[in-house]
C-alpha cells in the first residue's frame, strides 16, 4: 500500500454508501483520498489515482453515464479497484462490466454492504493486491 498516494472513489447513493467510503478511508492509512459522486465525476479525476472503489446502489443508475463514457475508453491496466453496492450482486456484475476495458486489476468479490460487518479489511485487500 505504501505506493498508493491517492484513492479515487465514485458512487451514487445515500447515507449507507457515505458511511462505507468513511470505513474505507479509516483503513487506506495516508493516501489522499478523493470522493467523487458520479453525477459530479469529470474525466480529469481519473488519471491521478492509483486506485479506485467504485459504488452503486442498484445496476445502470443514470449519474453513472459519464463514468461509463470514461472507463470504457481508457487503460487503467495494473490498478488496483474494489467494486460495492448496497445490496445488488447485479450492480456489482454492472460495475465490473463499466471498468472491464479499463484493465483495472479487480478485487475478484464485490463488496455487499448489507449484513457485512466491515468494509475496511476488504478495502485494504484490495489496495495491497498491487
Amino acid at each position: 500500500m505504501n505506493s498508493i498516494k491517492q484513492v479515487l472513489v465514485i458512487i451514487d447513493g445515500g447515507s449507507a454508501m457515505e458511511k462505507a467510503v468513511e470505513a474505507m478511508r479509516k483503513s487506506i492509512g495516508d493516501a489522499r483520498f478523493v470522493i467523487r459522486k458520479a453525477a459530479d465525476f469529470a474525466p480529469v479525476d481519473v488519471l491521478p489515482a492509483d486506485a479506485y472503489f467504485i459504488g452503486c446502489e442498484s445496476p445502470s443508475p443514470a449519474s453513472f453515464s459519464e463514468v461509463e463514457r470514461v472507463l470504457k475508453g481508457i487503460n487503467l491496466a495494473g490498478r488496483p479497484c474494489g467494486l460495492f453496492s448496497l445490496a445488488s450482486m447485479a450492480a456489482i456484475e454492472y460495475l465490473r462490466a463499466v471498468v472491464r476495458d479499463a484493465d483495472l486489476r479487480l478485487h475478484p468479490k464485490g463488496f455487499l454492504l448489507e449484513g457485512a460487518s466491515d468494509i475496511g479489511p476488504w478495502a485494504a485487500e484490495t489496495l495491497r493486491q498491487r
